[in-house]
């Protein structure tokens, strides 16, 4: 994704207009890739805050993919605990993420 579109993308999200979730999980995606997982964690923040997030789950498991990527376990696992709290379903997607964890370790988000 073009820096470029980064930045339109960063305006939609801070006056509100609503993203696609396509738009979404390509944003964090990229930044994910880039190494940016603060910046990827503010994007999806700032969506739940504002309910533009058609389906979240996929802009999550973006981030959990992306934490796990970069070797942030932890945090990968408070944002599945994030998940679970707002009523996401993990899906596929999610525990093939966190597919490699050992057992002790994924027996705690269970």
């Amino acid at each position: 994704m073009p820096e470029g579109s980064h930045k339109v993308v960063e305006a939609k999200v801070k006056y509100g207009m609503e993203l696609s979730k396509i738009t979404c999980t390509m944003l964090i995606d990229d930044y994910c890739f880039r190494g940016k997982m603060d910046k990827a964690k503010k994007v999806i923040d700032l969506m739940v805050i504002k309910d533009h997030v058609p389906d979240i789950a996929s802009c999550y498991n973006a981030l959990v993919n992306g934490y796990m990527q970069a070797k942030r376990i932890g945090e990968a696992l408070r944002l599945v605990e994030e998940m679970i709290e707002q009523g996401v379903m993990l899906d596929v997607e999610t525990l093939k993420a966190l597919s490699g964890l050992r057992p002790k370790k994924a027996c705690c988000i269970c």
